[in-house]
């Protein structure tokens, strides 16, 4: 059997103390393993004042593929490390004593990754690495929370409820950053985009002013607004509790007629870019021969085991259809990508990049506007609201631990 290329892994270093270095965090891990990390980003962390959030590449050691960098006994207590990134962690800030005009918050989508769903390789996330890009006084937040449909033992409405806990989360880092004011630009994928529909929506519910985000423009890309394949995915759950998280998803589904005839009301002329698919996804299937194990978190690369573990080696579809895809508001550009409902969202490192060059493009118009929404009290064109009920569902303050990483 050919032993396939040992993949690198992403983690995120949270709680670290402010004024570290780059080079001082390697002295936080052990000798043997320094080698092998390399910190591509160190920057203030998203709620926690005094405290940087660094994203760390390592090459585990052949022997242990799955081995996590070992933390010397000398570093700082309370630094934490994982690799799920749930919850928000900050890919890019500008530099201390520079405004920050915007921040820019990306969302993932079913099964998805806050970080590797957006890499297109192990050394290059766009969010990340081409963030300066977007102009140099927006910040960039990826949101992670859990979007598994193998295993999950519950048969909540995933919309509704994490929607609930984002706003939760949100409301803790701009309370915590004091930056309530500060202009919002949507970045969702797939499922993400519907939860960012379903925030928009909570403003409809809500019966007070008890929070607000001030949202200037939203970016789709592969959204299923009017449904999804779920054939492929109800092959994942078969019949699990799971599977009422994927009918949310199915043509003409409640929720989705819901979010439909809610959220063109809320979203008034709030800009909007929608990019949609134009290639088929492999779904995927179970495998029904032992493979070698060896998997990055920026996506299924290759086959994939030992038996009963998920390949992508089904039949090749359209996940969600260009008319699915678009939002059809006034105030809507839509541009096609040339990739799979997967791929759509791992932008590669190249000049030419026609979506990449189109999203900032987008985002320099919204800049200036945001610029000058930063010294006015209420001149949003969207705010979004929880009821004060909201705080009964979300995250309570104390609790934030496993979802921050502190």
């Amino acid at each position: 059997m050919t032993t396939p290329r040992l993949k690198s892994f992403t983690w995120r270093l949270s709680q670290i103390p402010e004024e570290t270095s780059k080079d001082d965090i390697l002295n936080y891990f052990d000798t043997d393993d320094r080698e092998r990390i390399k910190v591509i980003s160190l920057y203030p962390d998203a709620s926690e004042l005094g405290k940087l959030t660094a994203t760390l590449l390592f090459k585990p050691n052949p022997d242990q593929p799955f081995d996590s960098p070992k933390r010397l006994p000398t570093a700082p207590e309370d630094i934490e490390i994982d690799k799920e990134f749930e919850g928000l962690t900050t890919l890019y800030c500008p530099p201390r004593g520079q405004v920050i005009a915007a921040d820019v918050i990306a969302i993932t989508g079913l099964t998805g990754h806050a970080f590797g769903s957006w890499a297109k390789s192990e050394n290059f996330m766009w969010l990340r690495d081409f963030a300066s890009k977007f102009g140099p006084s927006t910040r960039v937040l990826t949101y992670g929370y859990d979007t598994r449909l193998e295993g999950i033992d519950t048969s909540m409405t995933i919309l509704a409820d994490q929607a609930k806990a984002f706003l939760g989360q949100i409301k803790f880092s701009r309370e915590a950053r004091k930056c309530q004011k500060r202009p919002i630009i949507f970045i969702g994928h797939s499922l993400g985009c519907l939860l960012i529909k379903r925030v928009g929506n909570a403003m409809v519910e809500a019966r007070d002013q008890y929070f607000a985000l001030p949202v200037h423009a939203i970016i789709f890309m592969a959204a299923p607004h009017r449904g999804m394949n779920i054939k492929a995915l109800e092959a994942l759950v078969q019949g699990e509790p799971p599977q009422t998280l994927v009918r949310e998803l199915e043509r003409g589904s409640p929720t989705l007629q819901d979010l439909a005839e809610r959220f063109p009301r809320v979203l008034g002329d709030i800009p909007v870019l929608t990019v949609f698919e134009t290639k088929k996804t492999q779904t995927v299937e179970k495998a029904q021969e032992p493979y070698a194990l060896i998997i990055s978190d920026f996506g299924l690369t290759e086959c994939q085991g030992p038996d009963g573990k998920w390949v992508r080696s089904g039949e090749r579809v359209f996940m969600v259809e260009s008319h699915s895809a678009k939002e059809y508001s006034q105030n809507e550009r839509q541009i096609c990508s040339n990739e799979n409902h997967s791929s759509i969202a791992k932008l590669a490192r190249n000049s030419n990049n026609i979506v990449f060059n189109s999203l900032r493009a987008f985002i320099a118009e919204i800049l200036p506007k945001s610029i000058d929404a930063l010294d006015s009290v209420c001149n949003y064109p969207l705010y979004i609201y929880i009821s004060k009920y909201a705080d009964t569902l979300c995250v309570p303050h104390q609790d934030t631990s496993d979802v921050f990483g502190i």
